[in-house]
């Protein structure tokens, strides 16, 4: 009896598979981050970059089709939220997504979902003194943006509410469709040479992030190998 007790195989830590799988599926996400991730994230701030930047006065002789980066003001009389936002969308945390960006600075929306898009078509004030009608992509993205709590309801972390404040000046990353008409596929609150410095940053922070999800990973396997051997 006592040789049964004292020679017994002590049962394996269920742990140690879950976190042996979590470690490879890490492993895995590091190497999508780092091997695809960068070079998209390179590609796209290089095009931002490659854009020609068209003052107010020029937008009427471009050619319909003509993707460009151009400087727009929010209106002073634009209905406000009670957030005190003037151009905004909103949305939801998605089941199992983690929040990228600070209050006051959204820089992403990586793990949220759209549930309100921002109000389309939407005027914008020119600095010499126009109005230009913009409507917006599906995926539009506001860079550099107030990041608040949409209403005292909602759970906590759940919903978000992404915008400007009224008269902010933008720069909008945008496609001329001609008859004072602009499609926006991204705005960023500041000047022109402040958004591509933000989209040079990009491939960085996303090599960063590869990294830490890969040593990440690596601690899960390696807890993971020293619980399966210990359970041994």
């Amino acid at each position: 009896m006592l040789d049964l007790l004292f020679f017994r195989r002590r049962p394996r830590n269920r742990f140690s598979p879950l976190l042996l799988i979590v470690g490879v599926l890490g492993l895995l996400m590091a190497c999508i981050l780092i091997g695809l991730g960068v070079p998209a994230s390179f590609a796209r701030s290089q095009d931002v970059r490659n854009l020609p930047r068209v003052e107010a006065g020029a937008l009427v002789s471009q050619p319909p089709g003509t993707r460009l980066l151009t400087t727009v003001q929010l209106p002073a009389t634009a209905e406000v939220t009670e957030q005190g936002l003037v151009l905004f969308y909103i949305e939801e945390r998605q089941a199992g997504g983690t929040p990228e960006g600070a209050v006051g600075n959204n820089n992403t929306s990586q793990g949220w979902q759209r549930v309100q898009a921002p109000p389309s078509p939407y005027r914008f004030v020119l600095p010499n003194g126009e109005t230009v009608q913009a409507q917006f992509t599906p995926s539009v993205m506001f860079f550099n943006a107030q990041t608040l709590e949409p209403d005292a309801g909602a759970p906590p972390g759940e919903r978000r509410i992404v915008g400007y404040l009224p008269q902010q000046a933008l720069t909008l990353e945008a496609t001329w469709e001609g008859n004072n008409l602009l499609t926006v596929r991204a705005a960023f609150a500041g000047a022109p040479d402040a958004y591509t410095r933000f989209m040079d940053n990009q491939p960085g922070g996303v090599f960063l992030m590869g990294i830490f999800c890969g040593i990440t990973a690596l601690l899960l396997l390696g807890a993971g190998v020293f619980l399966w051997i210990a359970g041994r």
